[in-house]
């Protein structure tokens, strides 16, 4: 963090008071379960040869404790450096050996979410400062806060989606089993039941085919559903 503000203090001393190019840093909204980590984005927009960077994010304590700073997207190779003087404040500083331009995240701000379930508050970036590569001029700082919102505690995305995979693994071998078992053709019909006849009483011609069990007319040879010969009277 010393050797950063060091750099930063040089530029000041460069150029006092020179104002160049603007740049607008906006902190975004986010929200996270309590006790669970959380990365509250930092961007920048319209920056047009950033060099360096220096401010303080605020934020309330009892809603959230802050970690460490990273750098983002839009940087590679950065120095960046923070501390918390104090709960509820954590300065931050960067020093870009390229300059950055465009819009893009600059930095995450990690943090532990420490308040119940439907907190929230308030994070800014304030005293923000910062200063063109080439030139180390002063460049205009515009600031937007975000909020951060303390989410009741649930089933991560991860692990929802690991769910809805098993449930979906499971449907298509419910089906498959099914589609296996089912048989191809249908089996076929169970004949009727053949009538008794009093004993020494004349039984009619056959009423029945014994291949298929398809009712016959009288005095047919041969069944009509399925062409067996049929027995004679």
């Amino acid at each position: 963090m010393r050797s950063a503000l060091v750099v930063l203090l040089a530029a000041c001393v460069v150029a006092p008071g020179a104002r160049a190019a603007s740049v607008t840093v906006a902190v975004a909204s986010a929200r996270g379960a309590p006790g669970a980590e959380v990365k509250v984005p930092v961007s920048v927009r319209g920056a047009q040869g950033l060099g360096a960077l220096q401010m303080e994010l605020v934020y309330d304590p009892a809603v959230l404790e802050a970690r460490k700073v990273e750098e983002g997207a839009l940087l590679s190779g950065a120095m960046v450096e923070s501390n918390v003087p104090q709960p509820g404040r954590m300065r931050v500083a960067l020093v870009s050996g390229e300059p950055v331009n465009g819009d893009g995240v600059l930095l995450m701000a990690r943090f532990v979410a420490c308040g119940a379930a439907g907190k929230e508050c308030q994070v800014q970036a304030e005293n923000a400062r910062a200063w063109e590569h080439s030139t180390n001029l002063d460049m205009r700082v515009s600031v937007e806060p975000g909020k951060f919102t303390v989410a009741a505690a649930g089933l991560s995305p991860v692990l929802l989606g690991a769910i809805a995979a098993i449930v979906a693994i499971v449907l298509v071998a419910i089906v498959a089993f099914a589609r296996r078992k089912r048989p191809s053709v249908a089996p076929p019909p169970f004949p009727e039941a053949t009538p008794s006849y009093p004993a020494g009483a004349q039984q009619p011609r056959q009423a029945f085919c014994t291949q298929c069990g398809a009712r016959v007319e009288p005095g047919a040879r041969f069944c009509a559903k399925c062409g067996g010969p049929l027995s004679p009277a």
